[in-house]
């Protein structure tokens, strides 16, 4: 399903983002001056997807968690933390489990299956 929000911009023009959700697909946005180019393009978008011919990997690039983690550990964001060993230690362990996952192919459900594996 598609919405059409009217968003100001910081000096004080708008534009209109179009963000398409559907079950099971990762969500789908761009933005536009007019109402109507907007709403074509999200029903245009919701067609593609529905008939599988959208490409998501074009549209947006997808991270993966192994990416994630890196740029996390590699940004200082360990520095200043009291247990970073510990933290290195964990994030190593899950970047091992999960680390060729994409981050919108990581559910709740695919989480705890690892942590039930975990303990």
């Amino acid at each position: 399903m598609a919405s059409i929000q009217k968003r100001k911009n910081k000096n004080g023009s708008s534009h209109w983002r179009a963000i398409v959700r559907l079950k099971g697909y990762p969500t789908v946005c761009n933005h536009f001056d007019r109402k109507q180019e907007a709403e074509d393009w999200a029903l245009d978008v919701e067609r593609q997807i529905k008939q599988g011919k959208f490409n998501f990997s074009r549209h947006k690039h997808q991270h993966t968690f192994s990416e994630l983690v890196d740029h996390f550990t590699n940004n200082g964001a360990l520095e200043h933390h009291r247990s970073a060993k510990d933290s290195t230690r964990h994030l190593n362990y899950w970047r091992e489990r999960l680390g060729g996952f994409s981050l919108v192919h990581l559910t709740p459900e695919k989480l705890g299956k690892e942590r039930l594996l975990l303990s």
